[in-house]
């Protein structure tokens, strides 16, 4: 597979759909091969987020806010939704003495509100809902949780998930990915105007990757309504290739382990 070209300003590259889905085939034959069957569960290859949900969430980000780190996490067997199944948090960024920071990180986030910055969840993750129309809860995706209830989920993700793929691959891999507000929201105002939401898949890079070689990563793709499905264009590649370019997927962001 060919390396990604991702430069040190640049956090969501353009991917060929063939190197996409090279990725996502890679996580879904090793990451979670090996969650199912540590776990005897089908665990998450994606998550889905609304279009309206996304962007509420980066229009109303404060205006020092740098950018958006997306943590790896696992819902508690107790979810009343989705129980045990692999999920992201998304949270606003802001610098703070050259680095940028997220309320995970520390509880010094100055004078801004946490309410707007985040944390936010609530995907539809794939499986178990996976190919779906849209419904009553497809309109309540990407919203506000509790900063406690956040980390639980992220400190379940590393414990189970997170050590399970280091000491089987003996690596040191991936907590969280973070990209720039500016990159995200121009590739939210580029979607097509019927897009309907924003596909996020888990994905593994190449071993020969210049930058995160075998490190879990994300790769974003905007999804249409069709038919009675919500696609894009990885799950239905043929469908959508005379659709807008804007539609190909992207990765990766800087990568945190």
């Amino acid at each position: 597979m060919e390396n990604i070209e991702l430069s040190v300003e640049k956090t969501m590259a353009p991917l060929k759909v063939s190197v996409a889905k090279e990725m996502v085939a890679c996580y879904q034959a090793t990451r979670k091969t090996l969650i199912d069957e540590t776990y005897g569960i089908n665990d998450t290859r994606s998550i889905w987020f609304s279009i309206d949900g996304i962007r509420n969430f980066i229009n109303n980000l404060p205006v020092d806010a740098s950018g958006v780190r997306i943590h790896l996490a696992a819902y508690t067997q107790d979810n009343e939704h989705y129980p045990n199944q692999t999920t992201v948090i998304f949270i606003g960024t802001v610098e703070k003495e050259g680095k940028d920071t997220d309320a995970m990180e520390t509880n010094a986030l100055f004078d801004i509100d946490l309410g707007v910055l985040g944390p936010f969840n609530q995907g539809k993750p794939c499986p178990p809902v996976c190919g779906f129309f849209m419904d009553s809860f497809a309109e309540k995706t990407m919203i506000p949780v509790e900063l406690s209830m956040a980390k639980e989920i992220i400190a379940n993700y590393n414990s189970t998930r997170k050590t399970l793929i280091d000491e089987t691959f003996g690596i040191n891999d991936t907590l969280s990915i973070w990209v720039s507000l500016d990159e995200l929201k121009s590739f939210i105002k580029n979607l097509p105007k019927n897009a309907n939401g924003v596909r996020v898949y888990l994905a593994v890079c190449n071993q020969s990757e210049q930058h995160y070689p075998n490190q879990t990563t994300v790769i974003w793709t905007g999804t249409l309504e069709q038919g009675y499905q919500t696609v894009d264009i990885i799950n239905k590649d043929n469908a959508l290739r005379s659709t807008n370019k804007t539609m190909a997927p992207l990765t990766m962001g800087k990568l945190c382990s």
